[in-house]
């Protein structure tokens, strides 16, 4: 069964005065029940909304909806001296009814009361489930809270009986309790409620779920949750089909560039052929002329599969979506110029946690904070220390650079270990002594 539709948009398009586009023929419905707007950033749905509403103009396209249409911005605009029955929106009944009970019969005061004559006890109902009543009708705004302002504002629409409502953002200002309170007024909401906001447990009280992206709404019958679920299993199964029709792509451009070089290997034996004579002329230009058109439809016939693959990988990627990123740009620190990795002028105390918990930086902290300590006392000899040759360094030469030095020592008739004119000359090394007892 076919869901009414409540709001219908067709080729819906809105630019602001300075050129800028926020929505370009957009189109798509509403129906009945709860359903909620997203989308990303910028996407214009708070345009859309006040469009519906009738706050906007439209450049372009037709907004139809089936009843009055009840809207709730953002953010509220109230003078500190606005009373609670001016922010409920039933003031002027008010006024009326009261001119009435006082003798005033005029009918102007009976055509704003309609058929509202109960809206006093009506209000006091719905206020009670807030925590006022009707007692507080004529308190000013400046006497409670922001979210306390936009749940009476929202519970002021409830009061109207607007058969279609569209709220926006209504929980960005309401705390824990408040956001429960309004999750009770989604549930029981009579008629028509769209509702924009990130509010993801707010979301969950909704029966569909309608995407503002790329220009189109897309409804999905399911809450937020319902809706991301389906959502990714729709982009797992489009970046498959991307990859597919990637390799598909591939091959198509290897079996092109493969089709080429067989051509081309053919006319260089075709032209050999009869650049050597092996055959007549006029019979070589009858199998040259069938080999070009051979080659131009095989030519036609690949660069058809290319593009038909080519089109298809456009058309998978177009259904696989970018993941949003943040970008933030940083102002300029102004440092100055200078070495890298080091800064002008003296260096900041300020250090990162943990760091200073070497050996020395323990040290160093120790003669900080007690300025009178003694140094430590000098370590105690070792005899075994002391009484240790000196150890010589040695360097290390390749085998080569080795033997060829042992080639000149025996053309200059040195030994092994000595010098020229010194070869009878025995250096004896140092005796290592005995260990010391302790």
């Amino acid at each position: 069964m076919a869901t009414k539709s409540a709001v219908t948009l067709r080729d819906l398009t809105f630019e602001w005065p300075d050129g800028t586009v926020a929505l370009a023929g957009v189109n798509g419905t509403f129906g009945t029940g709860r359903t909620g707007l997203i989308g990303r950033n910028g996407a214009g749905k708070s345009t859309l909304l006040r469009l519906i509403a009738g706050e906007l103009r439209p450049s372009s396209g037709q907004i139809d909806t089936s009843a009055e249409v009840g809207y709730l911005p953002q953010t509220l605009t109230l003078r500190p001296d606005t009373r609670i029955a001016e922010l409920l929106g039933i003031q002027s009944i008010l006024d009326a009814l009261r001119a009435i009970e006082s003798g005033d019969v005029d009918q102007r005061h009976f055509d704003a009361v309609g058929d509202d004559w109960d809206i006093e006890s009506r209000a006091d109902e719905a206020l009670h489930q807030i925590g006022f009543s009707a007692t507080d009708l004529d308190r000013r705004v400046a006497e409670v809270s922001g979210g306390e302002a936009m749940l009476i504002a929202i519970t002021g629409l409830r009061i109207r009986r607007t058969p279609i409502t569209l709220l926006d953002e209504p929980t960005n200002n309401l705390d824990h309790a408040t956001r429960a309170k309004l999750a009770d007024f989604v549930d029981q909401w009579p008629g028509t409620l769209v509702v924009v906001s990130h509010d993801l447990e707010l979301l969950e009280h909704m029966e569909n779920t309608t995407e503002l992206h790329g220009g189109t709404l897309d409804t999905f019958g399911g809450p937020y949750s319902a809706w991301k679920e389906h959502q990714e299993q729709e982009q797992a199964a489009a970046v498959q089909a991307a990859r597919s029709a990637q390799q598909a792509l591939k091959v198509e451009k290897r079996q092109r560039v493969e089709a080429e070089t067989k051509l081309a290997r053919r006319e260089r034996t075709a032209k050999k052929t009869q650049r050597d004579g092996g055959i007549p002329k006029i019979l070589a230009g009858n199998r040259a002329s069938r080999a070009q058109a051979s080659a131009g439809s095989l030519r036609a016939t690949l660069d058809d599969k290319v593009q038909a693959a080519q089109a298809a990988v456009d058309a998978a990627d177009a259904r696989v979506r970018e993941e949003e990123h943040i970008r933030l740009v940083l102002p300029d620190p102004d440092v100055p110029r200078g070495t890298p990795g080091r800064t002008r002028g003296p260096r900041p105390e300020h250090r990162c946690p943990g760091a200073g918990t070497g050996s020395a930086h323990r040290r160093q902290r120790h003669r900080e904070v007690d300025p009178d300590r003694t140094a430590r006392p000098p370590r105690r000899a070792d005899s075994r220390a002391t009484s240790r040759p000196p150890r010589h360094r040695t360097r290390r030469i390749s085998a080569a650079a080795s033997r060829r030095t042992r080639r000149r020592r025996q053309r200059h008739g040195e030994r092994p270990g000595g010098r020229a004119g010194h070869a009878g000359r025995h250096h004896p090394q140092p005796a290592r002594p005995a260990a010391a007892s302790r």
